[in-house]
């Protein structure tokens, strides 16, 4: 018999090269091996043999349903389907794993048809984990933004699928809800092992090496929790941050329609307080737009840094005191809101160093809003 052109072609190619050296036992053997990879690659488990049998497709709720076990005759199907694959391993594979055999061609042609048999059965049952229903799980726009659900979720995928899928549903981010897809990622990432969060964190990393997409960039910032910057490179850090930065020198803010007119991207860094290679650059840049920029290049400060002030520095330098005591004797309402912010979020010390000046507080006329185009922005 020419096994080749009955075989699938994935058993073909798993017992082929045993064929070659006619080692017939170590064909059969082979077969039986890609027959328990199928069975753990759908189902997640680690058993093998009859255990692993047992598992898959026995109790009341199988991992792996060969119909819809609604009727007598159908769970008699599953259950006949369990009990032939228990005898398989029990009087096909243990022997040959224990003992010396010398199968014939005839034997290994009559076993290995059976095993394809097996496998067209299980490759046609019903799987607890089909990728395509759980990419629409997480995809769904009613997925609830809650992390007892995210963990939920993650809890339904095999530990051995969850790099995978980690990987799929980051490479559609951008078709996904950004807020829903962050509480799925943080669940994910704290459910993996740490070699595997290596490993995720690398294809993200690699994804932020080059890119120049804005949006890529973003999703990035808003999917992957910010304690987990430092994991990344240096080289990477620094190029995203700087980025970043640039964006923030650029920003604009247009107080009558409340929108970005500019620098949209630059306010996710603020999404990194507290992890920044570049906390002196953006320091610089924040302070300079404040005693130098445009009414519109204050208000972007104003609307999108007060709050992060205090993880930025947790006290003031001279140059920062100088721009607050310049904007509180100008009268300039903004720098006195700014304050009372960074205060209400324990920087007490800013408002310390710039004592005499925010009590002598006296509000000057404010200044005219114009209007401009809108970005996206974090919040």
């Amino acid at each position: 018999m020419n096994i080749e052109t009955v075989l699938s072609e994935h058993l073909h190619r798993a017992v082929e090269s045993a064929y070659a050296r006619r080692d017939y036992t170590g064909a059969i053997l082979d077969a039986v091996y890609y027959l328990s990879e199928v069975i753990r690659e759908r189902t997640g488990l680690d058993a093998d043999g009859v255990a692993l049998v047992g598992q898959a497709f026995g109790g009341k709720s199988p991992k792996l349903k060969i119909n819809k076990l609604e009727t007598e005759s159908e769970r008699n199907i599953q259950q006949g389907v369990e009990s032939v694959l228990r005898g398989f391993y029990q009087a096909i594979r243990n022997p040959r794993s224990h003992e010396k055999f010398s199968d014939s061609e005839q034997d290994a042609d009559s076993i290995i048809l059976f095993v394809d048999f097996l496998l067209r059965i299980i490759l046609q049952s019903k799987s607890p984990f089909e990728k395509q229903e759980f990419l629409d799980r997480v995809f769904d726009p009613e997925f609830m933004e809650s992390d007892k659900y995210a963990n939920l979720i993650v809890q339904d995928i095999p530990a051995t699928k969850r790099v995978e899928v980690f990987i799929e549903v980051f490479r559609k981010k951008e078709t996904g809800i950004g807020n829903k897809l962050r509480f799925f990622f943080r669940a994910l990432l704290l459910a993996i092992s740490d070699e595997d969060r290596t490993r995720v964190l690398r294809f993200v990393e690699d994804e932020l090496k080059a890119t120049t997409n804005e949006t890529i960039i973003r999703l990035s910032i808003q999917l992957i929790p910010d304690f987990y910057w430092t994991e990344f490179s240096e080289a990477v850090r620094m190029r995203i941050e700087n980025k970043l930065i640039l964006s923030v020198k650029e920003g604009k803010y247009v107080l009558r329609t409340q929108k970005c007119a500019g620098g949209a991207l630059g306010t996710w860094i603020t999404s990194l307080a507290g992890y920044l290679l570049l906390n002196d650059q953006l320091l610089s840049a924040v302070f300079n737009k404040l005693r130098f920029g445009t009414n519109e290049e204050q208000d972007y400060i104003f609307q999108f840094f007060p709050s992060y002030m205090r993880k930025f520095a947790e006290k003031p330098s001279k140059h920062q005191i100088s721009v607050f005591e310049y904007g509180l004797n100008e009268g300039d309402k903004r720098f006195k809101q700014a304050l009372d912010t960074i205060g209400m979020n324990g920087g007490y010390a800013w408002i310390e160093a710039v004592q005499k000046a925010y009590d002598e507080f006296k509000e000057a006329e404010p200044p005219t809003p114009s209007a401009e185009n809108e970005d996206d922005v974090p919040f």
